[in-house]
């Protein structure tokens, strides 16, 4: 995940109680890492979350070097757009139908460069610039 920036994989093991982290401009040594998994089977504890930036290397290669080196079963997960907040439920959607057709009428009325949003239960749009 972050193509190239390590922000949402560092945001990401925080959340997730990741034990190990891969990111660019870190150097990284797949034997320390393996050495590492290793001393924690050593102690029992047969499980291990690592997250990798996403462009950092082959996954499928990665998973199955890791196996073959700590005779372990290794489960490989590639989140895509499953880690932005899972699926959506009615609400959700119901809500995104309100605030595309409010963004449409905002268009029809003339309204450009705008966001929109709510506040206090209401749709409210403001000009982007003033935003950012």
């Amino acid at each position: 995940m972050g193509r190239k920036c390590g922000d949402l994989t560092i945001a990401s093991a925080i959340a997730g109680k990741c034990e190990f982290l891969i990111i660019p401009g870190i150097k990284f040594n797949i034997d320390n890492l393996i050495n590492e998994i290793k001393n924690k089977i050593s102690k029992g504890i047969n499980n291990a979350i690592i997250i990798i930036t996403e462009n950092i290397c082959n996954i499928k290669k990665f998973s199955e070097y890791i196996k073959k080196k700590i005779n372990k079963e290794i489960r490989t997960i590639i989140l895509g757009h499953v880690q932005r907040g899972g699926k959506p439920i009615s609400y959700d959607r119901i809500l995104g139908y309100r605030m595309g057709t409010y963004a449409i009428n905002l268009l029809i009325k003339g309204h450009k460069n705008v966001c929109v949003g709510i506040k206090n239960n209401k749709f409210i749009y403001n000009d982007i610039l003033k935003l950012i």
